[in-house]
């Protein structure tokens, strides 16, 4: 019954001496209730960074938990300038902070993806440009006491994050050559690993809707577009709790991102510019 807007803006300092900043990114955010006759504003708050989108807010328990990525810059004759990644924790009773993360990822690295599952959340760093990025782990059971865990540098980031049941997480993204990259991870007691990756010199739907995610039966299915062939297809992967197997891929056409598909009883239903369905097993 409430809605969160954000609003991003950059805070100036009026003086820069030694290592402070000029210029600091901000983000505004206000709840507002629809829950009665008319529309209610419940409080504001200013955290340091951007949001990115809607995945890196969750309201859980009365508390409302913010994933941002925060950009300093200094004087321009210094040239000093400071990326990284906070998450925040507000009490939404009185709209203060009741924990922080700050500047949990290397220097240079903005929040990617975020999913927030209950007392847990999982961010996905990454500095673009390198195509490399850690994937976070967090417990946020205790607020007094947040732990976290990191699968350390890999190749390529995920642009969405899901957990995928049975332990483990499903990160759908780019490779270190900018193609498709679905990856499974698991959390261990000191990290987070990478099981097993799908890759593909290809490019694929972005839009979270656009993806088929079935846990109980571990599917994962989207259009990707070859980049030497020029065929689109929907592919659908099964993960066997080793590797992610390839199932189906079907002809398709039409804009990648507006394609649906679902599974019912065996049977592989792909809504696209055509229809088409197909027995998975």
């Amino acid at each position: 019954d409430t809605i969160y807007a954000t609003h991003s803006y950059n805070h100036n300092n009026s003086e820069v001496f030694n290592n402070e900043y000029k210029q600091t990114a901000m983000t505004e955010i206000t709840g507002i209730s629809y829950s009665g006759e008319g529309l209610e504003i419940l409080g504001t708050i200013a955290l340091e960074g951007n949001v990115k989108n809607q995945y890196s807010m969750d309201e859980y328990d009365g508390v409302l938990r913010v994933v941002t990525s925060t950009s300093r810059i200094g004087s321009y004759l210094l040239g000093i300038s400071k990326d990284n990644v906070n998450l925040y924790c507000i009490d939404l009773a009185n709209w203060g902070i009741l924990a922080t993360v700050e500047a949990f990822a290397p220097d240079g690295e903005e929040a990617e993806s975020v999913r927030f599952d209950g007392d847990y959340a999982y961010v996905c760093t990454a500095e673009v440009v390198t195509l490399t990025d850690p994937v976070y782990f967090f417990d946020l059971s205790d607020l007094n006491n947040i732990t976290w865990k990191d699968t350390g540098t890999i190749d390529g980031y995920s642009s969405s994050l899901v957990d995928f049941g049975s332990g483990n997480l499903l990160g759908i993204g780019f490779n270190d050559q900018r193609g498709l990259k679905i990856e499974i991870y698991t959390e261990t007691d000191k990290a987070v690993e990478s099981i097993c990756a799908y890759e593909r010199e290809a490019s694929f739907a972005w839009d979270y809707k656009a993806y088929l995610i079935d846990r109980e039966d571990q599917l994962v299915g989207l259009c990707v577009n070859d980049w030497y062939t020029g065929e689109c297809d929907y592919v659908v992967l099964m993960f066997d709790g080793y590797k992610l197997v390839e199932i189906a891929k079907i002809p398709c056409s039409g804009d990648m991102n507006q394609m649906r598909a679902f599974e019912k009883d065996g049977w592989l239903y792909v809504l696209s510019d055509d229809f088409a369905v197909k027995n998975l097993w």
